[in-house]
């Protein structure tokens, strides 16, 4: 895919982070507005007011006060997740990849609809909807690349013609083509985390079409094995570490994921 960008003009005296004007494939594209900053990166989006197209550049930069010691590691890691919507390109339900930006960045189209996340608690989703998901991740397990961060609602759109997007990829991991050069413990590793992508679908499903659940489906919602205890040893510690210590005060992330009280005085996260 040949895709030019070029800069339009010098950045900003106040050391804008971001470019006000972008040229994609010929055609110019405005910063419209900031859709999530959080301490691991920033997601700006652009339009193109001729067609009304819309890109988003996503920038690798961690914000918290030792992150300027970690621009490499910034780096290194936007530049995998750049390469991983680079493999799942063609598959319907993957936003088009575009060019890299600057030294830690990339832009991607921008899909059109809501995530389940903003649609809140009960959202009327289609009766197909997770059955199409479960095809959409099926088509990323076949590209040999699990996502990892199904739980997060806000990684699931809908479009408004009623099919799933899948966003967000700076987690996932990409396993070598099977053949000579894997052995027995990377397929084994590779069925697992496929097992828990299937396993996230399908919660979802359990909270969100608890009605249109199957005897097939409640078995797939049920915790894997390697998720439970991930879950235990490390996960749960990782998110209240990260929340409490590296995140800055307000980010998005922290107000998207953060624990909320419910009616009775429970609590639950996304």
């Amino acid at each position: 895919m040949a895709v030019v960008l070029e800069w339009l003009g010098p950045r900003m005296a106040n050391k804008q982070e971001y470019p006000s004007e972008v040229v994609i494939d010929g055609a110019t594209y405005r910063f419209e507005r900031t859709l999530k900053s959080d301490g691991f990166s920033s997601n700006w989006l652009y339009r193109d007011d001729a067609t009304g197209r819309r890109y988003v550049l996503k920038a690798g930069r961690f914000k918290f006060f030792f992150g300027p010691l970690l621009a490499p590691l910034a780096r290194a890691l936007i530049r995998r997740e750049y390469e991983n919507y680079r493999a799942l390109q063609g598959i319907d339900g993957i936003p088009r990849l575009g060019p890299w930006w600057g030294k830690a960045g990339f832009f991607h189209e921008f899909v059109e609809g809501q995530s389940l996340h903003d649609m809140g608690e009960t959202p009327q989703l289609p009766p197909d909807f997770i059955e199409k998901l479960r095809a959409l991740v099926d088509q990323l397990h076949a590209r040999r690349l699990v996502h990892l961060d199904l739980n997060k609602r806000g990684n699931i759109i809908l479009t408004p013609q009623g099919a799933p997007c899948i966003i967000d990829f700076q987690v996932s991991l990409r396993f070598p083509a099977q053949g000579r050069r894997t052995t027995g413990w990377v397929e084994k590793l590779f069925n697992l985390l496929k097992a828990e992508d299937i396993y996230h679908v399908y919660k979802h499903k359990k909270r969100l079409q608890p009605l249109l659940m199957t005897q097939e489906d409640k078995a797939r919602a049920e915790r894997t094995a390697v998720g439970f205890h991930w879950l235990r040893s490390f996960a749960k510690r990782y998110r209240k570490i990260k929340r409490a210590t590296l995140y800055p005060k307000g980010s998005n992330e922290t107000v998207w994921y953060k624990w909320r009280k419910l009616k009775g005085g429970k609590r639950q996260t996304d």
